[in-house]
């Protein structure tokens, strides 16, 4: 009776495997491109986003006379985009329930 289960759990374990590595790229531009979009919505200050392969985007002011706050991020692994898609909401919803200002708000953005 165990051969079974276990020759199913393999089979199963191959799907997922596949599966993932045909939908995690697509995830990924998505997650990416949602993120960058609500960023460029930023009208005080400037964010760049420099990724892992020496890409760079600008979100807000441009030029040299930047009146807000000017920083960088840095993104190391591409799963930065999938959580930050994921888990945003998350966050803003812990920095209202506790009655705190939005982290970009903190800063000096405003989005």
């Amino acid at each position: 009776m165990t051969i079974i289960p276990q020759s199913l759990n393999y089979y199963a374990d191959g799907i997922r495997r596949y599966a993932g590595s045909v939908t995690w790229g697509p995830l990924v531009q998505l997650s990416r491109s949602a993120i960058l979009s609500t960023l460029s919505k930023i009208t005080v200050g400037q964010l760049k986003v420099i990724e892992a392969d020496g890409h760079t985007t600008i979100c807000g002011e441009l030029g040299a006379n930047i009146k807000g706050p000017s920083t960088e991020l840095r993104v190391h692994k591409e799963t930065f985009w999938v959580r930050m898609l994921l888990f945003a909401d998350m966050v803003r919803a812990q920095t209202l329930a506790l009655r705190k200002p939005h982290p970009f708000h903190a800063l000096g953005y405003r989005v």
